[in-house]
């Protein structure tokens, strides 16, 4: 795809091979009408051809504008070529992954997954709007999209415009159970692989010797002795000579690392009241202690005045006080940076709203 033919570059080019009896790769030569050789130019969009995937039967073709399938019918043509959507196209290179029957795609405007028939976008506009403003066009071209299939996940792998980077530092996540998008910070890596990793014999232990109990373990149930390979995306550092098993243990590399989740923009259907906000009952299930901060905006676009952080001791508190957080809109986050094991199941927001002003 996307050709140099007789010495000029034809962006628009797909050219098909012939294959020997045996299904080994024989001949290019689309003038012997004895082969099966061919090429077809992909006029109809002025984009360029930038990249393909398999989808069951179809060979799925991306350009920078459109959509095409590609299938084998045999006989004179050998293949057909149709066009699936003329809306959208693909970012660049390696950045469309395939699970589950579908393809997850980064396009120049849109984020979106396809069945080779209908497509939905996974992404809404203010997403939208963050995703294609972080994004280097400097480095463009180096960014990726991995499927993690341990955690039902695809990952869009890029340098973050802000860091200067240049290598992906950040991936922006998509989980195709739930259709959630969440952010994550990476080490400057060119590329991350999915497959076997070979548990080291000390990381692996019997049954009768697991001395964690229930609620603070985080070794995986069925994690025994004899069990040589996991399957998990494995991280390249570019410039740490290191190989990172994603997933693996409460550290980064080692290191204790800044793990938060947070929520912005509850208005509570109510744009225009105003919220005062006095306490958190947080459910967090896990070790440690967890950072709670609270924050409120007053006018959209203004910009969060956050308040904390409070500590709250998993398995002893309760609830966490505030006083002075007010807006339109609240926000809430929980955070921590020792090495710790936790999950937030939920939380309720004590306090009033009152009229506009």
């Amino acid at each position: 795809m996307n050709l140099t033919d007789n010495a000029a570059l034809n962006e628009m080019l797909v050219g098909i091979e012939s294959l020997a009896g045996s299904g080994i790769n024989s001949n290019w030569d689309y003038t012997d009408a004895t082969l099966e050789a061919g090429d077809t130019t992909l006029a109809e969009t002025d984009g360029k051809v930038v990249d393909g995937l398999a989808m069951g039967d179809s060979f799925i073709i991306y350009k920078e504008d459109s959509v095409w399938g590609m299938q084998l019918i045999g006989g004179q043509f050998v293949f057909r070529f149709y066009k699936i959507f003329s809306d959208v196209g693909l970012l660049n290179v390696n950045c469309v992954a395939s699970f589950e029957g579908k393809h997850f795609v980064v396009g120049p405007n849109d984020i979106y997954v396809h069945n080779g028939s209908s497509k939905e976008s996974v992404i809404d506009d203010r997403v939208r709007g963050t995703i294609y403003s972080r994004i280097n066009d400097t480095y463009i071209t180096r960014s990726f999209v991995v499927p993690d299939y341990r955690n039902r996940e695809v990952l869009f792998c890029y340098c973050n415009a802000s860091s200067g980077s240049a290598y992906p530092d950040e991936a922006l996540v998509y989980n195709w159970d739930s259709g959630e998008i969440s952010f994550r910070s990476l080490y400057g890596t060119a590329a991350i692989g999915y497959g076997e990793v070979s548990d080291a014999p000390t990381e692996v232990s019997a049954w009768d010797s697991d001395a964690g109990s229930w609620n603070s373990d985080s070794s995986e149930w069925g994690e025994v002795a004899g069990k040589p390979t996991e399957r998990r995306m494995l991280i390249p550092h570019t410039t740490g000579q290191k190989f990172y098993a994603d997933g693996r243990g409460e550290t980064d590399g080692g290191t204790a690392f800044r793990a938060f989740v947070e929520r912005v923009g509850l208005d509570f259907n109510d744009p225009r009241g105003i919220k005062h906000l006095y306490a958190i009952r947080p459910t967090i299930m896990g070790t440690g202690t967890v950072s709670i901060y609270a924050g409120g905006e007053k006018n959209p676009g203004e910009g969060y005045t956050w308040y904390g952080p409070k500590t709250f001791t998993i398995g002893t508190d309760h609830r966490v006080d505030f006083r002075g957080v007010s807006g339109r809109a609240l926000s809430v986050r929980f955070e921590s940076t020792a090495d710790s094991n936790w999950e937030l199941e939920g939380y309720q927001i004590e306090g009033t709203v009152k009229g506009a002003y």
